[in-house]
């Protein structure tokens, strides 16, 4: 996941401590890369615009 980390810390220009990947699935299969597919950045920018998940834990 720290490779996740990374790339979306990338995409929403924050650092890397601020970004946590939750994924139920571990393990590889045919396709299975550890870079995050582009539906996630939409997540990511909405989640940004309605302020969920607040930056407290």
């Amino acid at each position: 996941m720290a490779g996740a980390r990374s790339i979306i810390a990338d995409w929403m220009r924050v650092g890397v401590e601020k970004v946590r990947v939750v994924s139920p699935f571990v393990g590889g299969a045919f396709g299975c890369k550890v870079s995050p597919h582009p539906h996630v950045a939409l997540a990511c920018a909405a989640a940004r615009e309605i302020g969920r998940p607040s930056s407290s834990p």
